[in-house]
């Protein structure tokens, strides 16, 4: 239990600034506006609270996009994968293989998207390859109607 302490105080700690109230008030001596997150001491001194929303927090940076040498290299591993594939790797269930069949279409469709030049070379090196998924896939979905 001793390791859940500091959690809850970090968490109370957090808790508490989030609800802090912050004051707004007159000066009754100089006449200038005054801004606290505790009330002001002092008789007669009438404070107000005002909303408060701490500021939110920086946004993460952007990650900078793949280069297309990148997406090519992702996209011809990707399809050395998918070509090495069995009879066997379809007999058994196939959400890996169907995540890289969505993965090989989501890369091609960018690659196509920065490339268009390299869109029939691309098409000419897979097309045994999906061929061959093709067909696995329907003896697969067939096997299982069964």
């Amino acid at each position: 239990m001793p390791e859940v302490r500091p959690v809850l105080l970090a968490a109370l700690l957090v808790w508490s600034s989030a609800q802090a109230q912050l004051y707004r008030w007159v000066d009754p001596q100089t006449g200038s506006v005054k801004y606290s997150t505790s009330p002001p001491e002092g008789e007669g001194v009438r404070a107000e609270v005002v909303p408060y929303k701490p500021p939110p927090a920086a946004p993460a940076p952007a990650q900078p996009a793949p280069s297309a040498s990148a997406l090519e290299a992702r996209w011809s591993e990707l399809l050395r994968t998918l070509s090495a594939l069995t009879p066997q790797d379809f007999s058994r269930p196939s959400a890996g293989v169907m995540k890289q069949v969505e993965d090989f279409g989501t890369l091609t469709g960018e690659l196509d998207r920065l490339d268009p030049a390299g869109t029939p070379r691309r098409r000419a090196q897979a097309e045994s390859m999906l061929e061959r998924l093709s067909k696995g896939l329907a003896a697969q979905a067939a096997a299982q109607r069964k």
